[in-house]
């Protein structure tokens, strides 16, 4: 088993309602975060690893301990916006996600960030579960000298 060095998170839309917004109906700086999160968080329930899920056979969870955002334009109420991200293993109990909030296929919004897999007991570092490494996992191509011989049909 190879695991591969990044992975595509699954597209994920998301609307701005007026509870994302601030007096002038532009999305607050902190929906881009939450909206960030809903995509991951749906990408990992897909998975079969939603926090309870995590809690419950691992006694995890995954805490954000960088976050790195870039505003290239505003969202605005009722905008539809896609986020489109990937996500890459960076060490035993960490890993990073980059994320692209798009309107119309215009990138609107970047963050960069860090997760850490924390042990709800013991509140410190845990080691990444194998269930969660697996979603990096991919499986090596035969190399052609390896193939089974393909007789020749008789003509």
């Amino acid at each position: 088993m190879v695991f591969s060095h990044v992975v595509s998170i699954p597209r994920w839309s998301v609307r701005v309602y007026h509870a994302d917004t601030d007096a002038g109906r532009v999305a607050h700086h902190t929906a881009y975060l939450r909206w960030f999160e809903q995509a991951r968080a749906e990408w990992l329930c897909a998975n079969g690893l939603g926090a309870r899920e995590l809690e419950a056979q691992h006694d995890i969870a995954f805490a954000l301990i960088e976050a790195n955002l870039g505003f290239l334009q505003a969202a605005e109420i009722d905008q539809t916006l896609v986020i489109a991200g990937t996500a890459s293993l960076a060490s035993r109990c960490t890993f990073q996600v980059s994320q692209t909030l798009m309107r119309d296929g215009t990138p609107i919004a970047r963050a960069n960030l860090k997760l850490a897999c924390v042990g709800l007991q013991s509140r410190s570092l845990a080691p990444l579960p194998e269930a969660f490494k697996m979603l990096f996992a991919r499986e090596v191509p035969r190399a052609l000298d390896d193939a089974p011989a393909v007789a020749e049909s008789a003509s």
